[in-house]
C-alpha cells in the first residue's frame, strides 16, 4: 500500500507520532511518504497571511493520514489552508489525528478533527478514522501505540 502522511507541527509532538507511524508502516513493507507542512507564520491565526511548503497531491496514494497540533482550541490555520490546496483527495481514504496539551478532548481536540473532517468532506475525501492524542496525559504512550495499532491493522491493508 502507498500512504501518505501529512504533518503540520509547531512543537515537534505532532511530528513525533507521524514518525512513529511511519516507522510502524515501514516495518509492515508499506511505501509511506512523510511531507511536513510548513508555515511561513506560526504565531498568526489569520491564515490568509500565511504561505506554505509545496503540498504533494495526493492522487497516487491508497491512504491518507494527516496530523496537526491543535490551536486555540480548533485546528491549526496552517492545517485548515493546506485542507484547502490539497489536491487529488477526492475519493481517498484518510485518517486524521491530532496533539494536544489539554486533557479532554471537548477542549480543543473535538473541535479540531472535526474542522480537518469537514475540509476534507467538502473535497469529496473519505475520513474513515481519527485520534486525538493528549501529549501532558501519563498514558500517552499507550495512545500513541493505540493508534498506531489501529492504523496498522485496520487500514493499512497488505
Amino acid at each position: 500500500m502507498k500512504i501518505l502522511i501529512l504533518v503540520h507541527s509547531a512543537t515537534g509532538h505532532t511530528l513525533f507520532v507521524a514518525n512513529e507511524l511511519k516507522m510502524a508502516l515501514q516495518a509492515k513493507k508499506h511505501v509511506v511518504d512523510l511531507t511536513p507542512i510548513v508555515a511561513s507564520d506560526e504565531k498568526t491565526q489569520n491564515e490568509s497571511l500565511i504561505s506554505l511548503s509545496p503540498l504533494p497531491t495526493c492522487a497516487p496514494y491508497d491512504l491518507v493520514l494527516i496530523g496537526a497540533p491543535v490551536r486555540a482550541f480548533s485546528a491549526t490555520p496552517a492545517i485548515k489552508k493546506a485542507l484547502k490546496q490539497l489536491e487529488g483527495i477526492h475519493g481517498k481514504n484518510c485518517i486524521l489525528f491530532t496533539t494536544e496539551q489539554l486533557p479532554l478532548n471537548f477542549m480543543g481536540g473535538n473541535q479540531a478533527i472535526k474542522k480537518m473532517k469537514n475540509a476534507l468532506l467538502e473535497k469529496g475525501a473519505l475520513v474513515v478514522d481519527s485520534s486525538i492524542i493528549h501529549w501532558n496525559s501519563p498514558s500517552k504512550a499507550d495512545a500513541i501505540n493505540a493508534f498506531i495499532n489501529a492504523v496498522v491493522q485496520g487500514y493499512a491493508y497488505e
